[in-house]
């Protein structure tokens, strides 16, 4: 009997580990780690270091970079584009008053 409630027990943890891991993004920052709930369920990027990301590294991640802004932690986002430009729209036009935009 103690083996079958050592296994029940194994299966109910591994289950609530892969239940979680498909909900959450596990996010370790420069100040320690942050759970962000992810845009849509699945096992991709349930862990990332992101302490070095440069921009081109947020490149390759984008929805983790979405579902960042979308939980309202930009704080943790370091080298990371503008949060407009992570969403798609375009920048914003130059001013046609100033000397440059001629």
């Amino acid at each position: 009997m103690r083996r079958l409630s050592t296994f029940l027990f194994g299966v109910v943890v591994g289950g609530a580990l892969v239940f979680f891991g498909q909900r959450y993004h596990v996010v370790r920052t420069t100040s320690g780690v942050e759970l962000i709930p992810k845009l849509s369920a699945g096992l991709v990027e349930t862990y990332v270091d992101i302490r070095n990301f440069q921009t081109s590294d947020w490149e390759k991640h984008k929805s983790l970079h979405a579902a960042i802004v979308r939980a309202k932690k930009e704080s943790i986002l370091s080298g990371a584009p503008a949060a407009a430009g992570a969403q798609g729209t375009k920048p914003a036009p130059a001013n046609p008053k100033s000397p440059r935009a001629i």
